[in-house]
């Protein structure tokens, strides 16, 4: 339970962070089965700003989330992939590692 609360007010503290400015999110999908695995939100202007929502299971749900910074962390989540109204990019940047 811990867990989960201290990943929801991450996410929570990283979405009111970028209320000021667009935030960019691009969904991929690393496996290539038509669902999105991978969810990478940028907020440009912000150093260290760059967190996503990876799949590791291939499942439909996101179970990690990443903040891609230096020493950055994973945080448990549970949360449903998009399926609906959302375009997949191709490939993945080049500057991400996901293992």
């Amino acid at each position: 339970m811990f867990r989960l609360t201290r990943s929801l007010i991450l996410v929570a503290a990283l979405a009111l962070g970028a209320c000021s400015r667009q935030s960019v999110v691009t969904y991929y999908d690393r496996n290539h089965d038509g669902v999105v695995d991978f969810e990478l939100h940028d907020d440009p202007g912000y150093a260290h700003a760059r967190w996503g929502l990876i799949d590791t299971h291939f499942d439909g749900r996101y179970d990690v989330l990443r903040v891609f910074a230096p020493g950055g962390k994973r945080f448990p989540v549970e949360v449903p992939v998009p399926r609906n109204g959302i375009q997949i990019s191709k490939e993945l940047p080049k500057d991400i590692t996901i293992d």
